[in-house]
């Protein structure tokens, strides 16, 4: 196969996976690791036909054609090491990051507060709904999983709907919803559903809010917050 077909080839394989890359939704960064391997491929044959034309009057000229598979092959394993190393280092530190976040989570004192409350108005084995997984875990309470993620990138996307929580809410039994950060209740009709489900609610401060199915004494609430 000559460098043009190669280069048609790879060139084609790399524009088709961008177009599908564009008309994805939602697009998440992790995505554009499909890129990786037509890169990688092309980066090695063009670092592979670099050493040939820079050594060609240098080397014996089968010599070389016989080694320019094997030149192709190690330069692409190269590049593709190369960039798999940049993508664990970047996910490294999105993974240290968060395990920051939750360790300030864990030392927000009002989180820790709430924590101890959710704690108190749930069974052990209930589920709560809530914008701030953190607050959940510190609860050693469960949410449902399809809302361990709800981010504003998933509800911008339109990835995340109000059906998609309340379906998810409902089909886990939560027993109480906290929205902390007002992620959740961005979502339309979000707080009218809560307000329907839960005959108790508190509001925090902040725009926070608190709806349980316990019943919450006020005066005893906000002295323990």
């Amino acid at each position: 196969m000559g460098s043009i077909p190669e280069g048609i080839i790879l060139g084609g394989w790399i524009t088709s996976t961008m177009a599908g890359l564009f008309f994805h939704r939602p697009l998440f960064s992790h995505h554009l690791v499909f890129l990786i391997p037509g890169i990688a491929i092309a980066a090695g044959l063009g670092w592979s036909h670099f050493w040939h034309r820079f050594f060609r009057r240098m080397l014996i000229r089968g010599a070389w054609q016989g080694m320019h598979g094997i030149n192709a092959a190690c330069s692409s394993l190269l590049i593709l090491l190369l960039i798999t190393l940049a993508l664990v280092a970047i996910a490294a530190r999105q993974i240290s990051r968060q395990v920051y976040s939750v360790r300030h989570t864990h030392e927000d004192e009002a989180a820790a507060k709430i924590a101890r409350l959710i704690a108190g108005l749930t069974e052990e084995d209930a589920a709560i709904l809530t914008d701030a997984q953190g607050i959940a875990f510190l609860a050693d309470r469960d949410v449902p999983p399809q809302l361990c993620d709800t981010s504003l990138v998933r509800i911008a996307a339109g990835y995340l709907t109000t059906t998609d929580v309340i379906k998810a809410a409902e089909r886990s039994d939560v027993q109480l919803f906290l929205s902390w950060n007002g992620r959740l209740s961005l979502l339309p009709g979000m707080v009218e559903w809560a307000r329907r489900r839960f005959p108790y609610r508190v509001a925090l401060g902040e725009g926070r809010e608190l709806f349980s199915m316990r019943r919450l004494d006020r005066r005893e609430f906000f002295s323990r917050y």
